[in-house]
């Protein structure tokens, strides 16, 4: 049955918005189609004679999730005259006009024309996310539009509260859309919980106990929570199954103490009409989530079945997953927090804002009327916070200011950001650089940092790249900052292959986790089988095909204009692995830390940047996390490299690695001396 979705209702609303303003703001409801149609009707009316169109997506699973929707509605072929371009993926040909991308891939082409001459009209969609690459985006569009009066640029909401940016954009049109939504039943728990991961997995098992058709949604904090619930799943389904198979024969509606009390649920009664009980099909979704997994969720739920997707705010916009009819939501997500004054990120489960938990119910509610399981109380939910808070102002802008500087723009504080960040964040970032060589202590940019700009990579990774030149160490290099670059997991789960872990083991390298990472992907690379060394080892393939990828690209940027390297030089052996862990502390001496008085602990060596110029010394005491090969190391190396540092519980550092302290003082004089 073909039905008319409320973009296509309003579509000379927004035809006439478009031809009187440069900027028009959108905002969409959940199912209005505005991220599919609008794309589409704009090509149709002004492309013919305009030029290209982009839209931005602030994740590759919705680029490519989007394109491939519109191509279908168009009838072509991806990367015909729809297409999208991730990293590692380009699927655009020179007959494409309608384009797909995140919204980094935006910034980059950005760097090399700032005002987007390929393009005629700009599309920027789910700004209301306030992700620190769209936020960036708007500001550099801004300043574009006053160069280019023929651009047109529209800006995406899936949210009524669009002031912000059309204050930010004067004289800019406006036009809602109102959604194709369906009713949604919301109910609430009545008492705080303490276990939310539990308190999911009642609600799941007691929807799949007594609901009809329709598949269920559950948000989540983060993987290790995702991971964690679908093990619990598993494990009570199975004890379930067996009972309901065992109880069925003689009651088909019935309380369910005792099933709860065999599957050793300890919260809530469960009743059950065996009738509506379906096997379920638990499938995660994340960002880190290899793409070919990511898309699983997209898939048509098989009969007697139930999709149960495990996500991360992920799904909270942009995504449509089919057959959703009910909602988990535990009111939580995982925020990065950097903090100026210790120079280190704060990794926090935090409340989410009304509008978060709106668009989680909007979830239930795309194909039909739906029900949404809050697991906090109405109380809880009225004590939100209207709105999160825009990524710029919570994390570390380094990246961002190095960006700008390329992009030409002389004093970074200056630039027009929806929402700027703080003075001390802005602090921090120039003194990041500076310490780098990447820019001089007035802030002009430099020879090594134009070259790091040009590498797409965090700073403090992109000098450690040019700085394996001058350690003749290129291809270990280019092999290590791919790993850490990776954002999937390397390891599958231990339960799949409890010996695994044993066998890494014998080939970790004592000095550290970038070593063993370099053994780990030399050992994968150079397998004539990918599975059987998979297996062997437990190493998920897809997080190893990813690196290989990231390698791919950053060997092509290193030997490619303006760096133009010759080869990729390689140390002979690992006997001369000694050079890589030099290049490692010449190039993040910032992350330096050295073996405190307990031999247990650290403590960083640098100073803190908002005192860097005065006695006051960043002693910040750190702990080396679990997971890194130097946690069980006795004794523990004096003097150490961390790639990260993260607070939870406690301050850990990851990816550590055993340096000398001579290598500080003889390489980097200026900032270490041999009394200090």
């Amino acid at each position: 049955m073909s039905f008319v979705l409320p973009v296509e209702q309003v579509r000379e609303q927004i035809l006439e918005k478009i031809r009187k303003h440069q900027v028009t703001v959108i905002s969409g409801e959940t199912g209005s189609g505005k991220s599919t149609i609008i794309p589409r009707i704009v090509y149709e009316k002004y492309l013919n004679e305009r030029g290209n169109v982009v839209i931005t997506q602030p994740r590759r699973v919705a680029a490519i999730s989007l394109c491939k929707y519109v191509s279908q509605l168009m009838n072509t072929k991806v990367g015909d005259v729809v297409g999208f371009k991730v990293r590692f993926f380009n699927k655009t040909s020179q007959n494409t006009r309608i384009k797909f991308v995140t919204d980094g891939i935006l910034i980059r082409e950005a760097i090399e024309d700032p005002l987007f001459t390929s393009y005629s009209v700009l599309i920027i969609d789910e700004v209301h996310e306030r992700s620190i690459r769209s936020d960036v985006l708007l500001g550099i569009i801004k300043l574009c539009l006053e160069k280019r009066e023929d651009l047109k640029v529209i800006v995406m909401s899936a949210t009524l509260e669009c002031n912000n940016f059309q204050d930010f954009f004067p004289n800019s049109g406006y036009i809602h859309v109102p959604g194709r939504q369906y009713p949604v039943d919301i109910f609430y728990m009545p008492k705080a919980y303490e276990d939310y991961i539990e308190a999911a997995m009642i609600a799941v098992l007691q929807i799949n106990l007594t609901s009809n058709n329709g598949d269920v949604l559950v948000f989540l904090p983060g993987q290790d929570d995702i991971e964690v619930l679908e093990k619990l799943l598993k494990e009570k389904c199975d004890i379930l199954d067996k009972s309901l198979k065992d109880y069925s024969k003689n009651n088909k509606v019935e309380n369910a103490e005792t099933l709860r009390k065999r599957a050793n649920i300890k919260i809530g009664e469960m009743t059950y009409d065996m009738n509506k009980w379906k096997d379920l099909n638990i499938l995660p979704l994340y960002a880190a989530l290899s793409i070919d997994k990511q898309s699983l969720v997209f898939n048509e739920t098989p009969k007697k079945c139930r999709k149960v997707v495990l996500a991360t705010n992920i799904a909270e916009t942009s995504l449509t997953i089919p057959g959703i009819r009910y909602v988990v939501d535990t009111g939580l997500a995982k925020e990065r927090k950097f903090l100026t004054k210790s120079n280190f990120e704060a990794l926090t489960i935090n409340v989410i804002s009304k509008a978060s938990a709106k668009q989680r119910a909007g979830r239930a509610g795309r194909e039909g009327p739906g029900k949404i399981y809050r697991l906090y109380t109405f109380d809880s939910f009225n004590k939100m916070k209207e709105f999160s808070t825009p990524e710029i102002q919570s994390v570390d802008i380094s990246n961002v200011y190095l960006e700008l500087k390329m992009i030409g723009i002389k004093n970074p504080i200056e630039f027009p950001f929806v929402d700027p960040p703080s003075k001390n964040s802005f602090l921090s970032a120039a003194m990041s650089l500076y310490r780098l060589g990447a820019i001089t202590s007035n802030g002009v940019l430099t020879d090594t940092g134009k070259l790091m700009g040009k590498i797409p990579l965090l700073p403090i990774h992109s000098k450690l790249l040019l700085t394996s030149i001058e350690f003749e160490c290129v291809s270990e290099i280019l092999t290590i900052v791919s790993m850490l670059s990776t954002e999937i997991t390397f390891f599958e789960n231990e339960k799949y292959n409890p010996g695994a872990s044993k066998m890494r083991r014998s080939i970790s390298h004592i000095h550290g986790d970038h070593l063993t990472l370099l053994n780990f992907y030399n050992l994968w690379d150079n397998a004539p089988s990918k599975d059987n060394i998979c297996g062997q080892f437990g190493f998920n393939n897809n997080a190893f095909l990813r690196a290989s990828d990231i390698r791919k690209q950053l060997a092509s940027v290193m030997m490619s204009n303006p760096i133009n390297l010759v080869n990729i030089t390689k140390c002979k052996d690992s006997t001369q692995w000694d050079n890589v862990r030099m290049c490692i502390a010449k190039s993040m001496w910032m992350n330096s830390a050295k073996l405190s008085v307990d031999s247990k602990s650290y403590t960083t060596m640098v100073r803190n940047i908002q005192y860097s110029h005065s006695k006051q010394v960043n002693n910040q005491t750190v702990h080396i996390h679990p997971s890194s090969v130097l946690f069980n190391r006795q004794p523990l190396p004096g003097f150490i490299v961390y790639n990260e540092c993260t607070s939870t519980k406690k301050v850990y550092i990851h990816n550590a690695i055993e340096i000398s302290n001579e290598w500080l003082i003889t390489y980097l004089p200026k900032w270490f001396k041999r009394n200090e």
